[in-house]
């Protein structure tokens, strides 16, 4: 996602990736805010609602997002690179935040997601939060996510770093 829309009750979600494979979403956003107080709102107003990082607890505010590629590389991979850095207020000045993504393997099996971030503040928490689809089955093997259909899998990892069902 690179959204640059103006409207102010539209999230600054930019650099949200959201996968779409044989008809489903298996990575997903909320799309939506709820109007009605309650949890459910707290959620969609939070900063867990969607899968752009929250840096040193500060989310984005901004919808500011700027393009940097769209290319196939000389592999034949497809990738993208959004500057997210205009997104946040009160990072340091000289903070940076990109967001690369690429598709691989002919049809793109394979997708690798990286951010990257210079001038943090030392000890920076950063937090991801990744949405599965509805009606998956979900396992955990060696450090690695698995959702399942039931015909197909998408498998999911973190470097570095392992997921556990403790983070689901």
């Amino acid at each position: 996602g690179v959204s640059r829309g103006v409207m102010s009750h539209l999230h600054a979600d930019s650099g949200q990736l959201i996968l779409g494979w044989h008809g489903r979403c298996w990575i997903t956003d909320p799309g939506y805010q709820q109007y009605r107080p309650g949890d459910e709102r707290e959620f969609t107003l939070g900063d867990e609602a969607h899968n752009a990082p929250v840096i040193g607890g500060v989310k984005q505010t901004e919808r500011a997002a700027k393009l940097e590629r769209l290319e196939t590389d000389p592999n034949g991979r497809l990738h993208v690179r959004v500057d997210l850095t205009a997104c946040y207020r009160g990072l340091p000045a000289d903070t940076r935040v990109k967001r690369d993504v690429w598709l691989i393997n002919q049809g793109g099996r394979a997708v690798v997601m990286r951010d990257v971030f210079q001038s943090l503040k030392p000890g920076a928490e950063i937090k991801n939060s990744w949405h599965g689809g509805t009606h998956f089955a979900w396992a955990f093997r060696n450090g690695w996510a698995r959702l399942s259909d039931g015909q197909r899998a998408l498998w999911v990892v973190t470097m570095p770093g392992a997921l556990s069902p403790t983070a689901l």
